[in-house]
């Protein structure tokens, strides 16, 4: 996804996951990335032979939520305290 042979997080995970899963996971990195993958067609395929339409658009909805958290709290310096 990233032009690079580094793993990403959804292969090096989803060797121990099921098909659901790895979907899953290969879609919100590539959503989460989507500046640098324009989501590859075929994470969107993945996801489309394991998720119903509304199953993708909530997983979809909570990746952006997830995100949009975090990028606020990166912005305003709001790191986790122990």
């Amino acid at each position: 996804m990233r032009g690079s042979s580094t793993p990403t997080l959804a292969t090096r995970l989803s060797r121990s996951q099921g098909l659901e899963q790895r979907a899953a996971l290969a879609w919100t990195e590539a959503v989460t990335l989507v500046a640098e993958s324009h989501v590859p067609d075929d994470v969107y395929a993945e996801l489309t032979e394991n998720f119903t339409e509304k199953e993708m658009v909530d997983l979809t909805l909570a990746i952006g939520a997830i995100n949009a958290w975090n990028r606020l709290a990166i912005g305003f310096r709001k790191m986790p305290t122990a």
